[in-house]
C-alpha cells in the first residue's frame, strides 16, 4: 500500500449492497478506482445476490483490475464481502485472464478497459477464457456489435478476434481483445454523432453435443479438484 496516496486520497468507503447489490457496483467501483487513482473500500459485496462476496467471475475481476495497475489488494478471495483496493500507475501490455468457470468474460473486459484506454499511450492485449455467453450478462456479439461501436464515437477502440465461444454452463470460451489508447486527435472529435437503425441482426448458435458435453465433464472434475 503507498502511504503517501492514501493521506492524498482518503479511503473511499462504497456499500455494495445499494440498489441492486450485485456485481456491477464492484465492477464500476474498480475501473473508477483504476481511472481516477482512489483507493476504495468496498463492503456489502454482492448482498442482494443468493450467494453473496465475490464468486470465480468477480474474483477474476478484482485480480484483473489489480494487475493492470499493480494495485494493492486486501480481501480478493471467494466467498469474500469486502474488499480494500489501493491502485497503481496503470502499465500497458499484454495479459490474460482466466474464469475456471463459464464466468462472464465480457464483464472483465468492461473492468479493465476503459483504464487501458484512457490511462496508457500504447496498445495492450489481453486474451479471455471462460464464458463468452451467460444468461445475466452482455454476450460477446452485443460487445462486439453494439458496445464498442457505441464506444468508439468516444474515442474508445477496441479490435475482438474469437477462438471459440463458451457457452453456459461449460464455459471454455477463448478470445482477446486488442486495446488501443485514446489519442489527443480523438478527443477534439464531437462525442455523438445520429445514429439511424438500418437493420437488426439476430445471431443463434448450436453447440455441438459432443463438445458440450466433454466441457460439461470437464467443468464438474474442476470444481471436484480431480
Amino acid at each position: 500500500m503507498n502511504s503517501l496516496q492514501e493521506v492524498a486520497h482518503p479511503l473511499l468507503v462504497i456499500d455494495g449492497s445499494v440498489g441492486e447489490g450485485g456485481g456491477q457496483i464492484l465492477r464500476s467501483s474498480l475501473t473508477l478506482a483504476v481511472c481516477l487513482q482512489r483507493p476504495i473500500r468496498l463492503i456489502n459485496i454482492r448482498k442482494k445476490r443468493s450467494k453473496p462476496g465475490l464468486l470465480r467471475q468477480h474474483l477474476t475481476c478484482v485480480r484483473a483490475a489489480k494487475e493492470i495497475c499493480g494495485a494493492y489488494v486486501e480481501g480478493d478471495f471467494l466467498g469474500s464481502n469486502e474488499i480494500s483496493f489501493y491502485p497503481g500507475k496503470v502499465q500497458p501490455g499484454r495479459y490474460c485472464f482466466k474464469i475456471s468457470t463459464a464466468g462472464s468474460t465480457c464483464l472483465v473486459f468492461q473492468t479493465v478497459l476503459l483504464p487501458l484506454v484512457l490511462k496508457t499511450n500504447q496498445v495492450s492485449e489481453i486474451v479471455f477464457e471462460g464464458g463468452t455467453h451467460n444468461p445475466k450478462a452482455p454476450a460477446l456479439d452485443f460487445i462486439t456489435e453494439s458496445f464498442l461501436v457505441f464506444c468508439k464515437q468516444l474515442g474508445i477502440n477496441a479490435d475482438v478476434k474469437l477462438d471459440r465461444y463458451g457457452f453456459s454452463p461449460a464455459g471454455g470460451g477463448r478470445w482477446t481483445a486488442t486495446v488501443y489508447p485514446r489519442s489527443d486527435v480523438e478527443k477534439t472529435k464531437p462525442v455523438f454523432s445520429k445514429i439511424t437503425m438500418t437493420k437488426t441482426l439476430i445471431l443463434s448458435y448450436r453447440q455441438s453435443p459432443v463438445i458440450f458435453l466433454s466441457r460439461l465433464i470437464f467443468a464438474k472434475l474442476k470444481h471436484f479438484d480431480i
